[in-house]
């Protein structure tokens, strides 16, 4: 910035003013290319959205299947075991298994996410640069702008309430208790138990497929909201500084000259005035 002041002070005020007429036509056109990049990041941003639904919701309807499949296939084993067994104990071996799984598939999409905005700020970082140059080159000034640090340090650190819900349900009527399954036939556990425990542990997969979409989705939101802000703020203050400069310079050339014309003019009435002076004592001496 101290390399454009001197520059400003050197340049000729005519020069000077052609400048600030160019810098003002690219500024806005920079501002109707970044209104334009705004869409395109908007469009961008609800397409990674999009697909975050989509892979959890994929994700969880397979986690169901696979659920009814094991429910299924291992049927008479675990009615042998719901006669006995604890059935808190028994819903948190597959809530064990299941936070596991939201874990890892909540882990996966944050990178992904990350590295898929980082990719797309890059690309417009680079083209960001290259019109700022441009910008600032038609001023005459090596302006050292730069925003890849900003597009690197983008993450997904927003702070949400987000929680899982993995709590045990109670089981109806008093079901858990070992000593009344007991004697209780299989059919009878299958339908008041064994269903009831399955349509627990899928509402489950459910709920958390809900919540996991609503927690990345937020984030990336508003995640890209303080990287607007963050790019656009970095702008602003850039070219508010150089405009300032640029008006500031050219308004004391202006009265610089004004002053210098007005100077000049008055020699030029006090010369006036001599040369009356002179031709006055040349007729008298006639």
């Amino acid at each position: 910035m101290v390399r454009f002041r001197i520059d400003s002070l050197r340049t000729p005020a005519t020069d000077l003013e052609k400048k600030l007429e160019r810098f003002r036509y690219l500024l806005s056109v920079m501002k109707t290319e970044k209104n334009d990049f705004d869409i395109l990041m908007d469009g961008r941003t609800k397409q990674l959205q999009a697909f975050v639904s989509e892979k959890v919701n994929q994700i969880g309807n397979n986690l169901v299947k696979e659920l009814e499949t094991d429910f299924a296939e291992r049927k008479e084993e675990f009615l042998r075991r719901l006669k006995n067994e604890n059935l808190t104990a028994f819903q948190e071996e597959y809530i064990k298994i299941l936070r596991e799984r939201f874990d890892k598939l909540k882990e996966d999409l944050e990178i992904y996410v990350v590295e898929e905005f980082k990719k797309i700020l890059r690309k417009y970082g680079s083209g960001a640069n290259k019109f700022m140059s441009e910008l600032l080159n038609s001023l005459g000034d090596m302006f050292d702008y730069n925003i890849a640090g900003l597009s690197e340090r983008f993450d997904l650190n927003v702070f949400t309430s987000f929680y899982y819900n993995f709590e045990t349900e109670p089981a109806l009527l008093g079901l858990n208790s070992d000593i009344i399954r007991s004697k209780m036939p299989s059919f009878i556990i299958e339908k008041l138990v064994l269903n009831k425990l399955l349509d627990i542990l899928t509402a489950k997969i459910n709920s958390n497929c809900s919540r996991v979409i609503y927690d990345i989705t937020y984030r990336i939101q508003e995640s890209f909201i303080k990287f607007k802000f963050d790019i656009n703020d970095k702008h602003d203050r850039i070219l508010d500084d150089l405009e300032k400069v640029l008006n500031a310079t050219l308004q004391k050339k202006q009265l610089a000259e004004k002053d210098i014309e007005n100077e000049a003019k008055q020699f030029v009435e006090s010369l006036s005035r001599l040369e009356n002076i002179k031709s006055e004592l040349s007729s008298d001496k006639s």
